[in-house]
């Protein structure tokens, strides 16, 4: 079959209308298409064009396009060309380009990431949401690249404006939308998934959630992808799309999957307030040049029943408190990223905080909990105090739900 690509050099001023205009950083080595695997399926979607467009000496090939009913992933190599080595170093192209795209659905931002196969030759991999129409053209215009020949810089200014139209390959064999539309409210939390979009290589979840002010969001991944072995899959937040959805990509689906569990949570929850807790201070010798490790025996609790203070590790230089969930308590309460503890002791000593390290882990499901936690604060203690009051603030606790949707694809 012969495909056709259209493509299209502009030579004057560009007035753009809706651009997604971008400031373009990027990771060596790094392909922006996360979970783009290179299978039959994903090649049947792809267009090879190798077309090309130079000015001076640097030329701007259009590689390929990708297109699929979730995305639009085109590939551009950028080449120096003839230029002269200057003081023995070779001309490098850098990475940074200014692009901008139209024809596509805002569904997610445009991102530029890029390989260099040879010093004087950068592949520029440009991602954005699934065109707009799929007899349209995506437009891709590359307004501006930057250049380093012998240590001298230099702006290109273009643009170099490239059309590719994703009705040359078709619809998208595995593109298609189930419409789910159910919710789920627990704990004040209300989530709701109105819609699931398969691609050939991706799978979107389209949801709403509502929750209280003092709401702080999901600690990791805010939805997981449960299979019947049990295995799973987090999925990658993307920006709200136009309708007000959030939106979270997950990788192809295997082709034997018939059904799957998205579930959602945990989410932090702010308590509010303050905790204040009084530990008893042991008899410590003067002579405390090492660190002395004091185990709490019972655990000083706080936070209610779920979190305590377990030990005290003392030196000539400072103190510091040990922090975690009481045993045979469900880890319900965590500290959020930045604490706030403070300490006076019975005298009326005040310790400046020094430092704070947060332990988390995951279970079997991937679920993260709170597991430990270290305060460090500056100062020997004060040998006649007897006591230490603890007011720690900033905490937040686990709100599990479930909110679980089950989703058949057939």
């Amino acid at each position: 079959m012969r495909v056709f690509f259209s493509l299209l050099v502009a030579t004057g001023a560009l007035v753009t209308v809706g651009a997604v205009l971008v400031s373009v950083t990027g990771v060596a080595g790094y392909k922006v298409s996360l979970w783009w695997p290179d299978d039959d399926r994903v090649s049947e979607r792809t267009l090879q064009v190798g077309q090309s467009v130079t000015e001076g000496d640097l030329t701007i090939t259009l590689v390929e396009a990708q297109f699929s009913e979730t995305r639009s992933l085109l590939t551009f190599d950028t080449r120096l060309a003839s230029v002269t080595e200057v003081g023995g170093l070779p001309p490098v192209l850098l990475p940074d380009v200014w692009v901008e795209v139209t024809g596509v659905e805002p569904l997610r931002p445009v991102a530029v990431s890029y390989q260099r196969p040879k010093s004087d030759t950068v592949r520029h991999y440009v991602q954005a949401g699934p065109p707009v129409d799929q007899n349209k053209p995506v437009t891709v215009t590359i307004q501006s690249v930057e250049t380093n020949v012998g240590g001298q810089f230099t702006v290109v200014y273009g643009p170099w404006t490239f059309e590719a139209t994703a009705a040359a390959l078709g619809p998208d064999p595995s593109g298609r939308t189930i419409e789910v539309g159910r919710t789920v409210t627990r704990a004040e939390i209300e989530i709701t998934v109105h819609k699931v979009t398969v691609s050939s290589d991706e799978t979107l979840v389209f949801y709403n959630l509502t929750a209280p002010g003092d709401f702080l969001g999901p600690p990791s991944s805010p939805v997981r992808m449960f299979f019947k072995d049990g295995s799973f899959t987090p999925g990658l937040p993307l920006q709200t799309d136009p309708g007000g959805d959030l939106v979270a990509s997950f990788p192809k689906l295997p082709d034997e999957v018939s059904e799957f569990e998205l579930r959602f949570g945990p989410y932090l929850w702010r308590t509010g307030g303050e905790r204040k807790t009084v530990v008893p201070l042991p008899a410590l010798s003067s002579n405390a040049a090492r660190p002395v490790d004091i185990p709490l025996s019972p655990p000083v609790p706080i936070a209610g029943e779920s979190l305590a203070i377990n030990r005290l590790s003392v030196n000539s230089s400072g103190f510091s408190v040990g922090v975690a969930t009481q045993s045979g308590v469900s880890a319900k309460s965590a500290m959020t990223d930045e604490p706030e503890v403070q300490v006076r002791d019975d005298l009326g000593n005040s310790y400046p905080p020094a430092a704070a390290e947060l332990g988390f882990g995951k279970d079997e499901s991937g679920e993260p909990f709170f597991r430990d936690a270290q305060f460090s604060f500056a100062g020997p203690l004060n040998p006649g105090a007897t006591s230490l009051e603890l007011s720690v603030s900033n905490l937040a606790v686990f709100k599990r739900g479930p909110w679980n949707f089950k989703v058949k694809l057939n």
